[in-house]
């Protein structure tokens, strides 16, 4: 009779742990798919780090490519890559260092070479005879800071 009751405890026990194994990772699902606006938004600053570093480095390969000298339009003020009043890099950058310009998933856009806002904005630091540039994300949301120097 002890080992029946003992035995029934044992399996409610188990039912009960379960239970709550399942409420726990029913809770996290449902956790995750109720804030749907929170993941698109968390999916464009993963679009938008993944293009600051990708300009950052076609940025870099195109310097390299000219002897070390920074690239015309970048400058020491933060201006915003685009065609007009901004850092016009794209013929500089499309196509031996990029296939296109990524642009900001809100912000940018992109037809060609002439017609383009990229969103990302970029500045030139000196100090003495070295030289480094940031480019950035201004639009990143959550307040993230989105930025790349090289």
């Amino acid at each position: 009779m002890r080992l029946a009751i003992k035995d029934n405890l044992s399996i409610g026990l188990a039912m009960v742990m379960a239970l709550v194994g399942v409420s726990i990772i029913g809770g996290g699902i449902w956790l995750a798919l109720s804030n749907p606006e929170q993941q698109i938004i968390e999916i464009k600053n993963r679009h938008r780090r993944a293009d600051v570093y990708n300009l950052a480095s076609a940025i870099r390969a195109a310097t390299d490519a000219s002897s070390g000298r920074p690239l015309l339009g970048i400058t020491g003020s933060t201006s915003t890559i685009k065609k007009t009043r901004g850092a016009d890099l794209c013929t500089a950058l499309v196509p031996n260092f990029m296939a296109a310009l990524p642009v900001d998933p809100d912000t940018g856009y992109y037809h060609d070479c002439s017609n383009y806002d990229t969103g990302y904005t970029v500045i030139r630091m000196t100090t003495g005879s070295n030289w480094a540039f940031t480019v950035a994300a201004p639009s990143a949301e959550l307040g993230e800071v989105i930025q790349k120097t090289k």
